[in-house]
């Protein structure tokens, strides 16, 4: 039995300029018309290791680690624009 996963889909070229040089930075040599899964706010660091006067997004209780926002402009993007700290596809092209 194949299972499927229903994921929000956004297109890079919507992104504003700073966050879109910061995506073509990162994706730099992959093909163009594809598209790529990216995990919102997937990196959790120590409390210390993030910007002071920063909004604490999630806090993993069971390590003491968070995610604030400002660390990943991407990330901040696509949650702006409507995604959870989930797993998305971002359509990449030029």
């Amino acid at each position: 039995m194949k299972t499927y996963k229903i994921m929000k889909v956004f297109d890079c070229t919507d992104m504003p300029e700073n966050v879109l040089k910061k995506y073509y930075d990162i994706t730099r040599g992959k093909s163009n018309d594809i598209w790529l899964n990216w995990y919102v706010h997937d990196e959790q660091y120590k409390p210390e290791e993030h910007p002071e006067n920063t909004e604490i997004l999630y806090t993993d209780e069971r390590i003491g680690y968070v995610v604030k926002r400002g660390v990943d402009i991407i990330s901040d993007w696509l949650m702006d624009n409507g995604a959870k700290r989930e797993e998305v596809l971002i359509k990449h092209w030029w």
